[in-house]
């Protein structure tokens, strides 16, 4: 396989923060207790959308002051200590034919504390520390330390290219704490893609295939292409 490095940014389909998003803590009294997977994570509106809050990603809270307090969007503090789950309905739109047929490689990135199983337009591509059963009190398996949970894990989720539509889409978060009783939450999510034209590097990238210095410190992004088969987006931060 080989590593390019990309100069330019790749397509974004989904960024953060994004608006319009709405959250449920799941309940008896809000009727969230009651929702079917598929009656939340398609692009009909749940029966009991009058309940779900409204607001921007980060979805989070923080009950003592910590590492996510700059960076709530959307509170959803209601949680603790009460449920370890967290509904999440993200809108984004694809414009045109045209980019759609020209999405390549996909990539959902998300920043999760503790875990999640994420649904596109209702079919599910993504999950971590996500328990076989899931429920709506649900926990997460495992958790994922502050640190690691405020950096985007990119994830390859190109199989499910078919899932996307012209015009309105929706990714839908199954948000899992590792407890009802943990004092911090954090979901929020971004979709990059490639161009599936011509061999999918873009303009301007470089192709290495040995290990390499960067001459200057910044950003660096990279994929690794194994025959016609490209990597999710891995980003890391170099100083000089």
């Amino acid at each position: 396989a080989s590593s390019v490095v990309e100069d330019e940014d790749p397509g974004v389909l989904l960024d953060e923060p994004a608006a319009s998003v709405r959250a449920l803590v799941p309940s008896a009294a809000n009727g969230g207790d009651a929702l079917a997977i598929a009656a939340w994570t398609g692009l009909d509106a749940p029966p009991n959308i009058a309940q779900w809050k409204l607001g921007n990603t980060p979805v989070a809270f923080e009950a003592s002051p910590g590492d996510y307090a700059d960076l709530i969007g959307l509170d959803v503090t209601e949680m603790w200590p009460r449920n370890a789950p967290c509904y999440i309905r993200i809108p984004f739109s694809i414009t045109d034919e045209q980019t759609l047929a020209a999405i390549g490689t996909l990539s959902l990135e998300m920043k999760y504390d503790d875990g999640f199983v994420a649904y596109l337009n209702g079919t599910k591509v993504a999950e971590r520390n996500a328990p076989a059963n899931l429920t709506w009190t649900s926990a997460g398996t495992a958790s994922n330390d502050d640190e690691d949970a405020v950096v985007f894990e990119p994830i390859d989720i190109s199989a499910h290219r078919e899932a996307l539509k012209i015009g309105p889409n929706l990714l839908a978060i199954h948000g899992l704490n590792e407890s009802s009783g943990s004092s911090d939450f954090l979901i929020s999510a971004r979709i990059t893609c490639l161009s599936a034209s011509s061999n999918g590097i873009a303009a301007g990238s470089k192709l290495y295939t040995e290990p390499f210095a960067p001459p200057v410190g910044g950003l660096v992004r990279s994929r690794a292409l194994d025959g016609s088969n490209w990597s999710a987006l891995s980003e890391v931060f170099f100083s000089s």
